[in-house]
């Protein structure tokens, strides 16, 4: 059990560990990006990704750790309603249907996977 439950964690801070990144591309299909705003978190990091007013569309990629998108940010960090998770390497076109302005790197080894969010809304309100 307990060699189990150290390989779980082990293996879900190694993937930060590997790096995780927010990418922000300037069309609505993740060709071309921005330059020098990918937010990379490496070495078992978390932290926020704030969005430029001019990305059109993100990515993210992390093997275990999960981002999640939120509709607010506050100074250099995420806040407000929560839109949900995001899925490794799927292209998010951003806009009045989705709102989102800020991502954040949650690790899978220290909780699961699960950030505490500043404020859980449902996606169609």
């Amino acid at each position: 059990m307990r060699a189990t439950t150290a390989l779980l964690l082990v293996g879900g801070l190694a993937s930060t560990a590997l790096g995780a990144a927010t990418k922000m591309f300037s069309d609505e299909n993740c060709e071309t990006e921005i330059t020098g705003s990918k937010v990379v978190f490496n070495g078992f990091a978390t932290g926020d990704a704030i969005i430029p007013p001019e990305a059109k569309a993100i990515k993210v990629d992390s093997r275990s750790d999960v981002w999640s998108a939120y509709q607010g940010k506050e100074g250099d960090g995420c806040f407000g309603k929560l839109f949900g998770s995001l899925k490794n390497e799927e292209c998010v076109k951003l806009g009045p249907e989705n709102g989102i302005v800020c991502t954040r790197l949650c690790s899978g080894g220290l909780g699961g996977g699960n950030c505490a969010p500043t404020e859980i809304t449902d996606k169609d309100e």
